[in-house]
């Protein structure tokens, strides 16, 4: 048992964005946890799913595999989810427990919900959500802005409400 608690609070690595052959063989080098694919049509890392299949032949089957999705239609998601196949949905968007319980009813994938949060408020409204991950993200005024600005947070859950689900702290790379 502390084995597996050590194991879930250690540090874990997704590389987001993967487009190209060369994105998936620095993968397979490297070992992350996840690999991300955007099906954000704004984004300058977008894929299709038809592209993401094809890459995703080719990716080491102990990194799992995470369709990045904003705002799209529960259809939209669940065909693309099973096309790749993704072992892990990641709504990014203004998703809401509607949707996300309605997705749930369609698939039988982990969800993971990344919350664009401006103060502890946040995070607590967010965990009521009924997703098994949640990515925090730090809040950027724009209209299109969910995710990848490179700002970080210092923001903590409450610590008595921490273990009720994963939470990780998104932060991006340097280019």
């Amino acid at each position: 048992m502390i084995q597996n608690q050590i194991k879930e609070q250690s540090l874990k690595v997704k590389m987001c964005g993967m487009r190209r052959k060369e994105d998936i063989a620095y993968a397979n080098e490297v070992k992350p946890d996840a690999i991300g694919y955007i099906f954000f049509s704004k984004s300058k890392r977008y894929v299709t799913g038809q592209q993401a299949r094809e890459l995703d032949q080719n990716l080491d089957q102990k990194i799992l595999s995470v369709g990045v999705f904003v705002n799209e239609t529960i259809e939209k998601v669940t065909e693309i989810a099973n096309k790749v196949p993704l072992d892990v949905i990641q709504l990014h968007g203004d998703e809401d427990v509607i949707y996300i319980e309605q997705l749930r009813q369609q698939i039988d994938k982990e969800i993971w919900k990344a919350v664009r949060v401006k103060d502890t408020k946040d995070i607590k409204e967010a965990q009521q959500l009924p997703v098994d991950k949640l990515l925090l993200d730090t809040f950027t005024e724009g209209k299109d802005m969910y995710g990848g600005t490179g700002k970080s947070n210092e923001l903590r859950p409450d610590s008595k409400r921490r273990n009720q689900k994963t939470i990780f702290h998104c932060r991006r790379a340097s280019q």
